[in-house]
């Protein structure tokens, strides 16, 4: 994730995923705060060709997809046609 780094040594802000503050979170020149207002919940969708479901690429996003998203949101399918 390279916008932390942009903003990271000016007067810019920006908005992040709490999950995309994990990573960015022991840089000295950042602060954290959580916005002052609600944030809606967003569902994140993938599409890709049904094809492809089954090549070695595109078994492994789908792992990595998983393995990210499973603490926050229970993923109840990884079907192309989904």
């Amino acid at each position: 994730m390279i916008a932390p780094l942009i903003v990271s040594n000016t007067d810019l802000v920006i908005t992040l995923p709490k999950r995309g503050i994990s990573s960015v979170f022991d840089m000295k020149n950042l602060v954290v705060f959580a916005p002052p207002f609600p944030t809606p919940q967003y569902i994140l969708k993938v599409y890709y060709s049904p094809q492809l479901s089954n090549s070695p690429g595109h078994l492994w996003m789908k792992e990595q997809i998983l393995q990210v998203c499973e603490p926050q949101n229970p993923i109840t399918s990884m079907n192309a046609a989904d």
